[in-house]
């Protein structure tokens, strides 16, 4: 299945050099948490870091711009 197809993907980047190991399960889980958390927690978002709705929508802006860069250094051997 997919995991299995992306586990392979991922030994082959690390014995390659290019990513370091991570169970594929543990990646899809991290992407999933760093993507949906802010939609989930958006109340709690809003009061601490003080933002109306055009606010919450920069952030996400920002917040798509910033999270390939973030993962991509996570993954780095």
């Amino acid at each position: 299945g997919y995991l299995r197809r992306l586990g392979k993907q991922i030994d082959a980047e690390a014995a390659a050099g290019r990513l370091r190991r991570i169970a594929p399960q543990q990646l899809l889980v991290n992407l999933l948490s760093l993507s949906v958390f802010p939609f989930i927690a958006r109340p709690l978002l809003n009061v601490a870091l003080e933002m109306d709705d055009a606010k919450f929508n920069r952030f996400l802006d920002e917040r798509r711009a910033e999270l390939p860069h973030f993962i991509l250094n996570a993954l780095r051997p």
